[in-house]
């Protein structure tokens, strides 16, 4: 896995698609404003030839938008909340309790999220999780929802306990952002199941 993370599908949020373009059209319309105060005042770029200065400009300029909106721009409450996506990135304290066997567990879960891509890391005492695809929807009555499907690893190859398996995690995410609950089902190589808590550090 990436340390950048992987892609992940938001549902029911503004088109990605109708983002891309509305980020190129600004960097267009800037591009527009900038070249005619360039020819304005440096009368050596009159020389320089429109297509040329226009085209290298514009994709400059989108590169530089695009970077900081899918880094940190997209973040903005105001933002998030037209685009309908929660910024669920940073530190969580993760508390578990199986259906299956009589204990519970806890962990700490690290997220990076950027405009594009997500990647989600759950550790405890024994294995570590990380997310290989993800998705996050949205419902006017509902909320926000994380769905994500993972690959965990027990720490030790000599602990018997645990073998590398696949599990799905589905959550709610709470209005506030800071908490969220659901329940994950491990499959492939551990077929247990239970509910699990998230708190915001």
């Amino acid at each position: 896995m990436s340390i950048k993370g992987h892609e992940y599908t938001v549902q029911n949020g503004m088109n990605r698609s109708k983002v891309g373009k509305t980020l190129y059209s600004l960097s267009t319309i800037l591009t527009a404003l900038i070249v005619s105060q360039l020819i304005r005042y440096l009368t050596w770029f009159e020389s320089v030839p429109t297509l040329i200065s226009t085209v290298i400009l514009t994709i400059i300029l989108f590169y530089i938008i695009y970077y900081s909106f899918n880094n940190w721009v997209w973040k903005l409450k105001p933002i998030s909340k037209l685009l309908k996506l929660p910024n669920i990135s940073g530190a969580w304290s993760c508390y578990g309790k199986s259906d299956h066997e009589n204990f519970n567990w806890h962990g700490n879960v690290q997220i990076t999220q950027s405009w594009d891509k997500i990647r989600i890391v759950l550790t405890t005492e024994q294995s570590s999780s990380e997310s290989i695809l993800a998705a996050i929807t949205y419902d006017d009555i509902r909320g926000y929802k994380l769905v994500y499907n993972y690959e965990n690893k027990p720490n030790s190859l000599d602990d018997t306990s645990l073998r590398t398996h696949i599990g799905f995690v589905d959550l709610n995410i709470s209005a506030e952002n800071n908490s969220a609950s659901g329940n994950y089902y491990n499959v492939s190589g551990r077929k247990t199941s239970g509910k699990i808590t998230w708190n915001k550090k």
